[in-house]
């Protein structure tokens, strides 16, 4: 194992100092590698080799991801480092400091990948009311959101067309169903830092046009987006809702579940009922007290209790 080399920067200009609590650096395979610890989120940047200057690629983390300046320092290729931070959480970081060709175009939805995903659409909505029925017969088979992402997860992939397998351009398998996808676009508020979808449905043919790292990368316009949130309230219904509209989605679908006696249900549910196209919303409430139901499918205008 080679030695280990860690490179401290210069204390932290106190205008910074509130948002990032540490900023170390390091070399991989000749290339500084700068880390750098905030509050909720933490950031690599991996610098061009020399004679070029500036920053070729970065990442965005949970603060939570165990990395460092020392993990890395390990790697003698770049290109591991990558998939390293990516297997960790990372999302690329679109950076105005970034420039060069380590990161690939987008794979964008093109009018060859329309035809699927048409077929697509009504099998993930037969999905989506499957996990809404399901919830209003046990709300409590799940204890947690992300149970009920699983369910959705093993749902959708019942159907055959959805449940395929598709090669990427360097011959590498995947599936068109993920969970945990990067956005499209990076929102204004995330500091240039992408945040996640729970799922996405992918067209076979946007996967066969893309690398390997444009895969690992999440550089793949998810045309299908599902969100789903569990004994959320408006915040959340909200925050969806612009991560869609942000990324321009073409087939969103928002799916809020609620089992909680709550005074705001009139306000969700009139949220809900405001929510313009192309977004798609399923809902249910149950009231734990009463044990009444209200619910919406896709596709439907009204409340039905």
């Amino acid at each position: 194992m080679p030695p280990t080399r860690r490179i401290r920067t210069a204390p932290v200009p106190s205008t910074y100092r509130r948002r990032v609590a540490s900023r170390e650096k390091t070399l991989v395979a000749g290339r500084t590698v700068v880390h750098a610890v905030g509050q909720k989120t933490q950031t690599v940047r991996i610098h061009h080799a020399a004679p070029r200057a500036g920053v070729e690629v970065g990442y965005r983390l949970p603060v939570t991801a165990e990395v460092s300046v020392g993990l890395m320092a390990e790697f003698t290729d770049v290109d591991a480092l990558r998939d390293w931070l990516v297997e960790r959480g990372g999302t690329l970081l679109d950076d105005p400091a970034a420039s060069g060709s380590a990161v690939e175009p987008l794979v964008e939805v093109l009018p060859e990948d329309e035809g699927w995903i048409a077929d697509a659409v009504p099998r993930v909505e037969l999905a989506i009311r499957a996990l809404v029925d399901g919830f209003l017969a046990n709300p409590y088979l799940h204890r947690v959101e992300h149970s009920l992402h699983a369910e959705l997860f093993s749902l959708l992939k019942e159907h055959e067309l959805l449940a395929a397998r598709q090669a990427l351009r360097d011959g590498l398998t995947t599936q068109l169903v993920h969970k945990e996808w990067p956005e499209t676009r990076p929102q204004p508020h995330k500091g240039g830092g992408r945040g996640l979808f729970d799922l996405v449905v992918l067209a076979p043919t946007q996967l066969a046009r893309a690398s390997r790292q444009q895969f690992r990368d999440g550089r793949i316009e998810a045309p299908i987006v599902v969100e789903l949130g569990l004994d959320y309230g408006l915040t959340h219904l909200r925050g969806d809702d612009e991560k869609f509209r942000n990324s321009r989605v073409r087939h969103p679908y928002l799916v809020h579940l609620a089992r909680a006696s709550t005074a705001r249900v009139a306000e969700v549910e009139k949220f809900i009922a405001r929510v313009e196209a192309p977004v798609q919303v399923a809902y249910a409430h149950l009231h734990p007290g009463t044990g009444a139901t209200r619910h919406r499918h896709v596709g439907t205008v009204s409340v039905t209790t």
